[in-house]
C-alpha cells in the first residue's frame, strides 16, 4: 500500500477527486504525479489512518483545498489511485 497527501484540487464525481500531491512515502513502490486522481475505495473497514484525520466515505464531503492522506492499494482501469482517504 502506497501513501500519498496533498490538497483536494478538483472534484470529478461523488467517489471521485484530484489532487494536488505534496507528500509521498519514501518507501513507496510507485511514484506519483504532481496531480493524481482519486478514487475512493468505499472500504469500511480502512488501514488506520493519520492521528486526529476524519475517515472519507464520499467526495463530496471534501472542499477544494482541503488537506488529505490517502492510503493508495490500486489503480482502477482509468488510471486513478483507489484509496482510503482522510481528511487532515
Amino acid at each position: 500500500m502506497d501513501k500519498v497527501r496533498g490538497t483536494k484540487s478538483r472534484r470529478i464525481d461523488a467517489n471521485t477527486f484530484e489532487m494536488n500531491v505534496s507528500w509521498q512515502d519514501p518507501t513507496n513502490k510507485h511514484k506519483y504525479e504532481a496531480t493524481e486522481k482519486i478514487q475512493l475505495s468505499g472500504d469500511k473497514k480502512p488501514e488506520p489512518g493519520p492521528p486526529g484525520g476524519v475517515y472519507i466515505t464520499n467526495a463530496l464531503l471534501l472542499n477544494v483545498g482541503d488537506r488529505v492522506h490517502c492510503n493508495i492499494q490500486a489503480r482502477d482501469v482509468y488510471g486513478r489511485g483507489v484509496a482510503d482517504v482522510w481528511k487532515y
